[in-house]
């Protein structure tokens, strides 16, 4: 994770980092405030020490509140795992966070009202300047702009570059129907050779927006072929793509997906012996793959999760090997999950191997 963030920070322009800094600069100072005039409100009230004892309990009781959303998540396993997540969300944890709250400010002498005061300004502190850096965002961009022309933000150009004819050709398109997903549209795009892919961008709600990230829920790259995962339900994508030709000339293009004119397919993964593979090529961050633990219980991971080192390309997967050893069982499920950003919900679609596991002894002795 930090080289992850290592890599972001290596990768954003001066000038972007600097008015970043000074956001973060004054939200620390507001929180600073924020903080003297709650003590000298109840220092006014001789309450003071109360104050500060139940503001202190705010750090543990809020990694206890943490705890009871992330470790029942944990438990759970298998693609369910972020359903049960985002219900813990809001249920257990602001139980567990208001009702600690509440126990501290009964110890301290503080009114339940005051004692929940305490806790729901704590947690304004966190809230109110994320949601403040993701409303700046656009405005952050434009100032880096007007300053030195760095910014990129969503709906700009990646500068500099001239708007050219879409460079690739898109050599496939399917189309598959998977459980409690539904229809869904993939494509490959190929560049012509010694041309390259530089940025992949999508229009939502009228800005352009980075996809090709790490942890793309709509394309991955393998090589310099793009491959697309989209649902067939949302209006067909409006791509930007910023590309380099043969003599590293930069330029962007603008296109609309056009709908795949084959029928569809029920998407089904092939079991294997030590893994599974998929019909076509999808972005490692959608890909889960589950398996038994003694006890019974199942435990998931992410196919993103078994890239070596720190990138910050989306990255596909189609066929996912993990060797079957007595400490290791053998994968017994998969799922893909995929985020319908119209609608705003996270879709699963799970797959269980029907066949008996295969005992780690089993695959040893075929190995030669």
């Amino acid at each position: 994770m930090n080289a992850s963030l290592n890599a972001m920070l290596g990768k954003m322009p001066p000038t972007i980092l600097a008015i970043w800094s000074l956001f973060v600069l004054l939200m620390v100072l507001a929180v600073l405030v924020t903080i003297l005039y709650e003590r000298h409100r109840y220092a006014e009230q001789n309450k003071a020490g109360a104050w500060l004892f139940v503001r202190l309990a705010t750090l543990p009781i809020a990694a206890a509140a943490t705890a009871a959303v992330v470790l029942p998540a944990r438990a759970i396993g298998g693609p369910e795992a972020l359903a049960a997540f985002y219900l813990l969300i809001f249920t257990a944890g602001p139980l567990v966070y208001f009702g600690l709250h509440w126990l501290a400010g009964l110890v301290a002498g503080l009114a339940r009202k005051e004692a929940l005061a305490i806790g729901l300004s704590g947690l304004l502190m966190v809230l109110v300047p994320v949601l403040l850096a993701n409303r700046v965002q656009p405005w952050v961009f434009d100032l880096a702009r007007a300053i030195d022309g760095t910014g990129t933000a969503p709906g700009s150009n990646f500068s500099p570059g001239v708007k050219k004819p879409p460079p690739h050709q898109v050599v496939e398109q399917r189309r598959f129907t998977l459980p409690e997903i539904g229809e869904v549209w993939t494509e490959q795009w190929q560049l012509p050779v010694g041309m390259r892919f530089e940025r992949v961008e999508l229009e939502v709600h009228g800005q352009y927006v980075e996809v090709d990230g790490a942890s793309s829920n709509y394309l991955c790259k393998n090589g310099e072929d793009v491959h697309v995962f989209w649902h067939g339900a949302v209006a067909p994508a409006r791509w930007r793509v910023h590309w380099r030709d043969a003599n590293d000339r930069r330029a962007y293009s603008d296109w609309t997906m056009t709908p795949p004119a084959a029928a569809a397919v029920a998407f089904m993964p092939e079991w294997l012996p030590d893994g599974f593979a998929l019909p076509v090529r999808v972005p490692s961050s959608m890909i889960t793959y589950t398996w038994m633990r003694e006890n019974g219980r199942e435990d998931s991971r992410g196919a993103l999760d078994q890239r070596s080192g720190a990138s910050t390309s989306a990255a596909c997967v189609q066929t996912l090997r993990r060797p079957v050893t007595a400490e290791q069982p053998q994968i017994s499920g998969m799922g893909v999950r995929l985020w319908r950003f119209d609608t705003q919900q996270m879709l699963y679609a799970t797959f269980r191997r029907l066949a008996a596991p295969v005992p780690a002894e089993t695959l040893q002795e075929k190995t030669p």
